[in-house]
């Protein structure tokens, strides 16, 4: 049985299956076959379309390709991808948690 310990652990991979159900009426198991880079894009998409993101080009911080890595990197540990997922990702490849 989970518990709120367990909730903690995985909150913000909740979080991010919560946005996608409420937004899309998908299921959960739908969500979980989705890639990484698919949930990003949809997040981005979600985001920019409620004027929650900073879309104006003079404010937005432009991030290196290689920060953009460490970032996907930190999210794919965040959603304990395995080892050999981590791999696809740092070779450029698509994983799917």
């Amino acid at each position: 049985m989970n518990t709120l310990k367990d909730f903690e652990q995985y909150e913000e991979l909740y979080t991010i299956v919560d946005l996608l159900a409420s937004e899309y009426g998908w299921q959960i198991e739908y969500i979980q076959g989705l890639s990484i880079a698919e949930i990003l894009g949809l997040i981005h998409c979600i985001l920019k379309r409620k004027g929650l993101l900073n879309t104006d080009p003079k404010k937005e911080k432009v991030t290196s390709e290689e920060d953009q890595v460490k970032n996907l990197m930190a999210l794919a540990r965040k959603l304990k991808a395995t080892p050999e997922q981590m791999d696809n990702l740092k070779q450029g490849k698509g994983i799917v948690l």
